[in-house]
């Protein structure tokens, strides 16, 4: 009844037209996504840079290991599902200016849904959430962490790490490509309830899979 009551309200406030799309957006959901995968040993090299501190976050210091400015950019709102993930085991990489204000993050997580899209085993590292704030692009700093996040997966015993981002997200894919990863496949996936995938893989071809 609760669930007819809201279908009714939606349907009251945005009309019956933009009530069908926001119900199909969150039915299916189609992305075009890029998979890559690099060897770590091969291409990590630490990171250093004058006047620029990188930071690695982990369940042991994630309260304590970023200014509070920081801290709070990474995890409210969305971010929030990233703070559980780093309790569970996940890393963030975070480097920071002279002042101590956010340049840029990446992620590694290890236990999520997003591998079962890729194809990729749990046990691989995946870097995702990559941003470069405006004011800080164009200085290589994407590529760097990357390496250096490598790096780190490598002395811990990581003999592959993933990572994945949209077709036509040319600077990301300069980035990725720059730090040494390869290309293992394009995903064309067409997501069904958030719980089921259609996907092409090229090369693979089609692939049925739970999420």
């Amino acid at each position: 009844m609760k669930a007819t009551e809201r279908l009714i309200g939606l349907v009251e406030s945005r009309g019956v037209a933009k009530t069908a799309w926001f119900v199909a957006s969150r039915l299916l959901r189609y992305q075009d996504e890029l998979l890559y995968a690099a060897e770590p040993a091969a291409c990590g090299v630490p990171f250093v840079a004058d006047a620029v501190t990188l930071v690695t976050v982990d369940a042991a210091n994630i309260d304590r290991a970023l200014p509070g400015p920081v801290h709070r950019q990474l995890f409210t709102g969305e971010g929030r599902s990233y703070h559980g993930g780093i309790g569970r085991g996940d890393l963030a990489f975070v480097l920071l200016d002279g002042s101590g204000a956010l340049l840029h993050h990446s992620f590694v997580q290890f236990a999520v849904r997003t591998k079962r899209l890729l194809g990729e085993a749990e046990e691989v590292p995946l870097i995702a959430h990559c941003i470069t704030v405006p004011a800080a692009r164009g200085r290589q700093l994407y590529p760097r962490a990357l390496r250096h996040i490598m790096h780190a997966l490598a002395s811990a015993g990581h003999r592959r790490v993933a990572i994945n981002c949209d077709f036509d997200n040319h600077p990301s894919i300069h980035g990725i490509e720059r730090a040494g990863f390869l290309r293992v496949a394009r995903l064309r996936s067409l997501i069904v309830a958030n719980r089921w995938c259609i996907q092409m893989r090229s090369p693979g071809g089609l692939r049925i899979c739970a999420l």
